[in-house]
């Protein structure tokens, strides 16, 4: 995971953190937005590649199967 510069303006949070540390993401997250939910996420997140087809596809899958159980939780519907 690579750091980044935090955005300085309002209404927007930088949060790095591994997705695969739910419980601690989700702390991070509450300490935040208490129990509201965001209108939008953004995200660069990209797994590391081997060259691989099935290591690479599994760990797609993994990350993407962690994206949605993260947005179930945390992003608005509609």
């Amino acid at each position: 995971m690579k750091e980044c510069k935090p955005f300085s303006y309002p209404n927007v949070t930088t949060i790095v953190q591994s997705i695969f540390n739910y419980d601690e993401l989700s702390k991070e997250v509450i300490q935040i937005i208490g129990n509201d939910q965001f209108d939008v996420i953004t995200s660069d997140i990209a797994p590391n590649t081997t060259g691989r087809f099935d290591v690479d596809q599994y760990a797609s899958v993994e990350l993407n199967i962690e994206i949605c159980k993260f947005s179930d939780r945390f992003l608005k519907t509609g």
